[in-house]
């Protein structure tokens, strides 16, 4: 069993996320990119991710540690000088269906709501956003 997949498991029925732009101003030399987050009991389960596609897609995201629940309604600066954050979208999500390393959610935002799946396989997470 991949230590991944007990994330997927912990993910509750139901829940609300929110999609970041995460500024990091060059930060620890990591690019901008997108903060995708997750409710999970006490934390919101994030991955990285470049500006999603606008047509129905696949892409790779990378996994990060838990970040606080907070970020749920928090933008601007982040402490330690690591960028600023601007929320793009933010709603909730509904499990759709759970496999081993698969999990298909809805979201009900007003910018992405949709199908969504997220997807482990050979260790690497990727996102499909259906149409």
């Amino acid at each position: 069993m991949n230590a991944d997949q007990p994330m997927l498991a912990e993910l509750p029925d139901r829940g609300r996320y929110v999609v970041l732009e995460h500024r990091t101003g060059g930060w620890n030399g990591r690019d901008d990119h997108w903060d995708v987050m997750l409710e999970a009991a006490d934390c919101l389960l994030t991955w990285e991710s470049p500006p999603f596609p606008t047509a129905p897609s696949v892409w790779g995201v990378r996994l990060l540690a838990p970040h606080r629940s907070v970020y749920l309604e928090y933008e601007g600066p982040i402490s330690g000088n690591r960028g600023c954050v601007q929320r793009l979208d933010r709603g909730h999500f509904r499990v759709l269906a759970r496999q081993a390393e698969r999990i298909s959610l809805e979201w009900d935002g007003p910018v992405f709501a949709g199908r969504w799946d997220w997807i482990l396989a050979a260790g690497q997470w990727s996102i499909a956003r259906e149409a």
